[in-house]
């Protein structure tokens, strides 16, 4: 039996976002935060377990120094936030997961002790009662969402201002008995959040294919029904379609469509919106003497629903490409009808649409 090092990352608010947040899009999103965090790992971390929202760490051997292990905390931390930060500001969706997942909170739980193994069917797992004292010790007396916790296990109780931190003290008692340990906000750490520029290109020509369709059901539903890639083949039943399933729809996500046998790529892409208006858009570059051709779909609110107007923009690449450029039109034209009727039909008897947004 060995001592070691326990490193818990927390996701704060995970109950509260998951209880308020219906949309399958929630379980997601926080997978995607959990692979972030495990990204993160510099120390030579073993993960034991992902237990929900948050992971359960451990290292043998020599403790990491307490600068180490605050350097851990910032990597993680900051990517955890600005991957936060991205995800807000090139998400398409407006679902309750959605739009509160950028106030998600981070906290770590940091304890060492000796390590004891269980091991069943070659997965080895720490075992003991330090273990328990450490998952105990993320139900504990510290004030706010976002800090990092050290027990007394931790190189003592002496903790200087270190990493821009300033640690306070504080006792809580377990069944296991009582564990000194001192914490520090860390919230200033948001100071080096960074977002890449995420500006998005819009395609556009002057003369776009137009056409419009009235639903009788409201634009968020209409939303999700065009936006989300599981329900795509409902209403567009020609084609199929491939995608990464546990990613959520956003800007500059890739799929594919398979259309008379021909992968096709897509990326989704966005353009400013009216007010109450709704915009999703798909990019591709693999039409045959097209430069490239976009798709906007703009959901405005109306008195019965929704009006459905689609905007094809059409750029040819060379000289065949302009002077199909006509015949192209009216075959997309006749495509688009066929599939807003679809949309139309789908959308206003399907059951299933009011229970798809949340």
């Amino acid at each position: 039996m060995g001592e070691g090092l326990l490193f818990l990352p927390d996701i704060s608010g995970f109950t509260n976002f998951i209880n308020k947040t219906s949309s399958e899009h929630s379980k997601h999103i926080i997978a995607e935060l959990l692979e972030i965090l495990i990204d993160q790992n510099e120390m030579g971390l073993e993960l034991a377990e992902i237990e929900g929202d948050a992971l359960f760490f451990y290292k043998e051997g020599p403790l990491p120094s307490r600068e180490e292990i605050l350097s851990q905390a910032h990597k993680m931390y900051t990517a955890f936030h600005s991957h936060l930060l991205l995800y807000d500001n090139l998400r398409i969706c407006s679902c309750g997961a959605c739009k509160s997942a950028v106030d998600l909170k981070l906290k770590f739980i940091v304890h060492a002790g000796p390590l004891d193994y269980i091991e069943v069917r070659g997965f080895k797992k720490p075992h003991g009662k330090d273990i328990i004292i450490a998952h105990r010790l993320m139900k504990n007396s510290v004030p706010g969402d976002e800090y990092i916790l050290m027990s007394d296990s931790v190189h003592g109780s002496e903790h200087q201002v270190e990493h821009s931190l300033s640690f306070q003290r504080l006792t809580d008692t377990y069944d296991s008995g009582k564990v000194d340990y001192s914490y520090s906000d860390i919230s200033s750490w948001q100071s080096d959040v960074t977002l890449t520029n995420t500006t998005p290109i819009v395609y556009e020509e002057s003369n776009p294919l137009i056409l419009e369709k009235d639903i009788d059901v409201a634009s968020d539903e209409i939303f999700t029904l065009v936006s989300d890639l599981r329900y795509r083949s409902l209403w567009n039943k020609d084609a199929s379609f491939k995608y990464e399933e546990d990613r959520v729809n956003r800007v500059g996500f890739d799929h594919y469509c398979l259309i008379d046998n021909r992968d096709i790529h897509f990326k989704t892409v966005i353009k400013e919106a009216g007010v109450d208006q709704l915009v999703y858009g798909e990019n591709t570059g693999d039409f045959p003497l097209m430069k490239q051709v976009t798709s906007y779909f703009i959901l405005s609110p109306s008195e019965q629903g929704t009006n459905v107007k689609v905007e094809v923009h059409l750029t040819p690449k060379n000289v065949i490409g302009r002077l199909i450029m006509p015949i192209l039109k009216l075959r997309i034209l006749r495509q688009w009808k066929i599939l807003l009727e679809n949309l139309k039909s789908v959308a206003e008897q399907s059951p299933m649409i009011s229970g798809m947004v949340a």
